[in-house]
């Protein structure tokens, strides 16, 4: 079997059962059962989840959010925005310009929340926009002149693995049809998935007569969802696609037939450059845990695995190290001259 970058939870389980040597248990009725090994799948991929974004400056998770910041009161106090559901830690905020050019913000303090209450500034290219992160909100001084578009650089909370092993989605044929857009989409009720999240079908449930994939779908492969709301989602071919990143509009996969029985949605987890094995190893241990049996060779292996992906984690871009951030001449691209205002 060729490597891939990205595993399934699937083959996650499958490969935690095998560490644990509990690979003859039942998945359904046994005493770790599939979903209760997904729970642990997922508490170990937030873990990891964790240990590589405090590496920080490395972004291996990053994504974006193009929003329009509503005019703010004439108190002064500025205007708000609340930030995604999967938000986990801020990256950037840039104000776009009328022209396509975007200038991004700096942040500012909590000694100067009331610094334009009473000295309201006429805002020059953006330059004067500050912002702050204040709870489940981003907060923007001083009170946006009119709507104005923006965009959030950030990096999102570890995505949904509930689907995988015994517990992969079922999926009907009478569950895919076409949207008004002309789009495969499926009909999943709370199906937890978010845009730009891989998932990868298999062709049919245990059981079911004759099954096949929805026509254009292919077995094996990875396909990014596309959220069109909590019951619903179609798929993309390319996950930057998916999250409209360098605001493209999204191209879902056209709908070109329903295919037949019973298909199955697994999640994927990309690890990067074999990181999941922290993930197999962390639920493996748990599996052990709960019949009270010995965990010390696992948590060794664990414990050097971690040790190897901080180490590496922090050089991923080799080319060119950290720097100093330059906050005089943060506008320079608006500046044809490339100096700094």
């Amino acid at each position: 079997m060729a490597w891939a970058r990205t595993r399934t939870v699937t083959e996650m389980i499958a490969d935690a059962r095998a560490r644990a040597d509990r690979e003859a248990d039942d998945p359904v009725n046994g005493f770790v059962p599939d979903r209760e090994v997904i729970r642990y799948v997922q508490n170990a991929a937030q873990k990891l989840w964790a240990m590589l974004v405090e590496a920080y400056g490395t972004d291996y998770y990053w994504t974006q959010y193009n929003f329009t910041l509503p005019a703010g009161t004439a108190n002064g106090m500025g205007s708000y925005v609340t930030v995604p559901p999967d938000f986990f830690k801020l990256r950037g905020i840039d104000y776009v310009l009328n022209n396509g050019l975007a200038v991004p913000l700096k942040p500012f303090t909590n000694f100067e929340r009331n610094r334009y209450r009473s000295n309201p500034v006429l805002v020059w290219w953006g330059a004067e926009y500050r912002y702050r992160l204040e709870g489940s909100q981003i907060h923007i001084i001083p009170p946006a002149q009119g709507n104005l578009a923006m965009t959030m650089f950030y990096t999102p909370v570890c995505p949904f693995l509930g689907y995988g092993g015994a517990n992969a989605l079922q999926v009907a044929a009478a569950a895919v049809s076409a949207a008004a857009n002309g789009a495969l989409q499926v009909s999943a009720p709370a199906h937890n998935l978010r845009t730009g999240q891989p998932v990868r079908w298999s062709a049919g449930a245990a059981g079911t007569p004759s099954p096949a994939l929805p026509s254009g779908l292919r077995a094996d492969t990875d396909y990014y969802a596309l959220a069109v709301d909590p019951d619903d989602f179609q798929l993309c071919a390319d996950q930057g696609n998916a999250m409209g990143q360098g605001n493209a509009t999204p191209a879902p996969l056209p709908f070109a037939g329903a295919g037949a029985g019973t298909s199955t949605v697994d999640c994927v987890f990309d690890g990067i450059n074999g990181f999941d094995e922290f993930i197999v190893l962390d639920a493996a241990i748990a599996i052990l845990g709960k019949e009270e049996s010995d965990t010390a060779r696992l948590e060794r292996e664990r414990a050097k695995i971690e040790g190897d992906l901080r180490m590496m984690a922090e050089d991923r871009d080799a080319a060119f190290p950290g720097q100093v951030q330059d906050t005089q001449s943060l506008y320079w691209q608006i500046n044809p001259t490339g100096r700094a205002y």
